[in-house]
């Protein structure tokens, strides 16, 4: 579309604002005319009596009410609540560069009206979009988006689409679509990279929208849709995939239960090497209190028997005898008699 057609005609507008207010005397001079000759057709009546022209004084009077009524509603516009827009001048083909009207009624005068567009998410679905990838295969991709059109910029749109806008949107999509999908190969990029496809596709309809006066709002792949001889093909390359992927694991699972079964054998002799130590301690340990009890004992008796040896005066062999012999014999119950050497009575005990 030729852009210059519709600057050309914007420039003369501004540069001849005149011209609507002259077009606004020559509506109103019609009127004024139309009343005149009303009131020229109706003046020989009104040179009659007061009962002859009272009905049509009153028909004369009810006639202009009406035609002010028409004329002050029909300058009213109204733009629902979900809807914004530019007011447009139909007798000089302008519309207001200078507002961009939201929700609700005004006053725009006669010949204007309201070029209207919503002002709330606008969805978009397009379906089947035929594009190749960069192996020259076909696919289909569904998406599906929601876009607003910046009130901001809502004259400049009207000059360059008007209400074409969403025609124009739709149409750059596909392409860019398409442009995007011929950069990916089909295996492996389409069914292992759309997370990273849907991510370009997003930038460029982001992009294409700052630059025509909206923003994008929201965007989803819904889905792509390879040849069946394809679909076929990756689904076998995904199962073939998760196989060895089974293999994998299952093999893992071979060497981990290997290795636990190791380990059990080594902690095992590593607790009868402990356990064997502990009792040879142990053993050690009780050797050794046994001889060091023996030695206590040993070292008692000895003590006591120098003590002994200390209190009765023993300090040789033969008293030592002599007190054993003594000893001897006060442990025998009874009277005895002793006969020693020529069986002399040496005690009765």
């Amino acid at each position: 579309m030729d852009q210059s057609i519709p600057n050309r005609a914007a420039t003369f507008l501004q540069n001849h604002n005149k011209l609507r207010k002259i077009l606004y005397y020559i509506i109103f001079c019609r009127l004024a005319c139309l009343l005149a000759c009303l009131l020229a057709c109706f003046t020989p009546w009104l040179t009659h009596s007061i009962t002859s022209t009272y009905p049509i004084y009153l028909f004369v009077v009810l006639a202009f009410y009406l035609l002010f009524v028409i004329l002050y509603s029909s300058s009213f516009a109204t733009l629902g609540p979900l809807e914004m827009g530019v007011a447009k001048n139909n007798l000089a083909s302008s519309i207001d560069k200078e507002r961009v009207y939201m929700g609700g009624r005004y006053f725009l005068g006669l010949g204007k009206e309201f070029v209207t567009y919503p002002s709330e998410a606008v969805l978009m679905e397009i379906s089947e979009i035929l594009a190749s990838t960069q192996d020259k295969q076909n696919v289909k991709v569904d998406i599906s988006l929601q876009y607003h059109l910046r009130p901001e910029k809502l004259i400049a749109l009207y000059n360059e689409r008007q209400q074409s806008y969403d025609s124009f949107y739709r149409r750059e999509i596909t392409a860019m679509v398409k442009e995007e999908c011929v950069l990916w190969e089909t295996i492996p990029d389409f069914y292992e990279s759309r997370d990273l496809i849907a991510a370009q596709i997003e930038i460029r309809i982001t992009s294409l929208f700052e630059n025509n006066h909206a923003r994008l709002a929201e965007f989803q792949l819904l889905g792509i849709r390879l040849q069946p001889a394809t679909e076929q093909k990756i689904i076998e390359t995904l199962v073939a995939e998760q196989g060895e992927i089974t293999e994998s694991i299952f093999q893992q699972s071979s060497v981990v239960r290997s290795e636990k079964a190791q380990f059990t054998i080594a902690a095992d002799g590593q607790v009868r090497i402990i356990n064997s130590y502990a009792n040879a301690i142990g053993i050690d340990t009780v050797a050794k209190a046994t001889a060091e009890a023996f030695g206590k004992v040993t070292t008692a008796l000895s003590n006591r028997l120098s003590s002994l040896e200390d209190g009765l005066g023993l300090g040789s062999a033969s008293k030592v005898m002599l007190y054993s012999f003594y000893n001897a014999f006060t442990n025998i119950a009874g009277k005895t008699d002793v006969t020693i050497g020529a069986e002399i009575n040496l005690a009765k005990l």
